[in-house]
C-alpha cells in the first residue's frame, strides 16, 4: 500500500534523532516513497535536510505530489538501479518494501546500497503477510510474504538494533564507528 503501518514509526524516529546526535544526518535516501510516509514522519525534526526518493509507481508520484517533497525523485524499480555509480547517503530508509521482492532479490539490494549509505533502516512485516495488487500497483503484492524476526537477523547479519512493534521489525545497520558505538551497548537487549 501506498501508506505504510503505524508500528514501529516513532522507534524509527526516536533512532534516527538519537543517531542524529552522533553523526550528521545531511541526506536521506527514501526507498519506495508510496505516500512519502517517512518523509511527514522525519521532516519535521531535521531542517536543511536533502531528501531523495526512489518510487516505481508514477500514479503514486502524481497522486501523493512527491515532487514536493523530495528534491530527488527517481521514477525507477530500485532492483534495477546501479547504486556503485550514483551519490551516497547519510541514511537509506526501507521502509515496508523488501517484502516486495524475494529473498535473494533484498539480500542482493542490501549489498549494493551498504557501499553507499551510512546508515540503514529497514521496516518488514516479520509475520505472515499476504498482500496482493493495491491501487492497480503490481509492485504492491508481497512476494516474500512470511518474514520472521528470526530470518531478518539471519538473512541480514550486520543488524545491531532490532525493534518489534506488533507485527512490524525495525532493523538498523550502523555502519559509522558512532553508531556502532551507540547501538552496542544495546545490542544483547535488542536482539535477544
Amino acid at each position: 500500500m501506498p501508506t505504510s503501518s503505524k508500528y514501529g514509526k516513532l522507534y524509527t524516529a526516536l533512532m534516527i534523532n538519537k543517531l542524529a546526535e552522533l553523526v550528521p544526518i545531511n541526506s536521506i535516501l527514501d526507498v519506495g516513497v508510496g505516500e512519502g510516509t517517512y518523509f511527514n514522519i522525519l521532516s519535521p525534526y531535521f531542517e536543511n535536510i536533502k531528501w531523495s526518493g526512489i518510487e516505481v509507481w508514477k500514479p503514486y508520484i502524481l497522486k501523493y505530489n512527491l515532487g514536493s517533497k523530495y528534491q530527488i525523485l527517481i521514477n525507477q524499480d530500485v532492483r534495477q538501479i546501479n547504486f556503485a555509480e550514483g551519490p551516497s547517503y547519510d541514511l537509506t530508509l526501507f521502509g515496508d518494501v523488501i517484502e516486495h521482492m524475494t529473498k535473494q532479490e533484498a539480500q542482493t539490494l542490501i549489498k549494493a546500497v551498504i557501499p553507499k549509505t551510512h546508515l540503514i533502516m529497514i521496516s518488514i512485516p516479520i509475520i505472515h503477510f499476504p498482500q496482493d495488487v493495491v491501487e492497480g500497483n503490481p509492485f504492491e503484492q508481497h512476494i516474500k510474504d512470511d518474514w520472521s524476526h528470526d530470518e531478518v537477523l539471519e538473512s541480514f547479519p550486520n543488524i545491531i538494533s532490532a525493534f518489534i512493534h506488533d507485527f512490524m521489525g525495525v532493523y538498523f545497520y550502523p555502519l559509522t564507528q558512532s553508531s556502532v558505538k551507540l547501538f552496542g551497548q544495546y545490542k544483547a537487549k535488542f536482539l535477544h
